[in-house]
C-alpha cells in the first residue's frame, strides 16, 4: 500500500518492510509489531549517479539545465538521476550542447572538442 499506511492486527513475529518510490533507493527494514500501533519513519535516499567533463580546450563554463556548474575539468558528484542539458561554453570557441542522461552509481563521461571560432 501507499504510506501512510493502516493495517489490520499484524502478528508479532518478525515482517520485512520494503518502501520504496521512484528516484530514490529502497528501504528494506525487519519489523516486529510491539503494540497495536507503531509508527515507523523512513527518509529514503535519493539515487544519484556522477557526471565527469572533460574539454578540448580545457577551462570551458559548464551549465546543466541552465545553471553555471563549474569549469572543465570537472567531476559533478550526487547528482539526482535523470536527463539534463549539458552546455559549454567557452570564449572564442563554438558553444556545444547535448542532453545527457546520469544513472544510479554510474559516472557518465563526456569529452567534448570545442571548435576555434574563425
Amino acid at each position: 500500500g501507499k504510506t501512510p499506511l493502516v493495517t489490520g492486527q499484524i502478528p508479532p513475529k518478525p515482517h520485512y518492510l520494503k518502501l520504496s518510490m521512484q528516484g530514490y533507493v529502497d528501504e528494506i527494514r525487519e519489523v516486529v509489531p510491539t503494540s497495536d500501533i507503531m509508527e515507523i519513519q523512513v527518509r529514503l535516499a535519493k539515487k544519484t549517479g556522477s557526471l565527469t567533463v572533460d574539454s578540448n580546450p580545457p577551462g570551458a563554463v559548464i551549465y546543466l539545465d541552465g545553471e553555471k556548474c563549474g569549469i572543465t575539468p570537472i567531476v559533478l558528484y550526487g547528482l539526482p538521476i535523470g536527463k539534463y542539458d549539458l552546455k559549454l561554453t567557452k570564449s572564442g570557441y563554438g558553444e556545444w550542447s547535448e542532453q545527457i542522461q546520469i544513472e544510479h552509481r554510474e559516472v557518465t563521461w563526456k569529452h567534448v572538442y570545442l571548435w576555434k571560432k574563425r
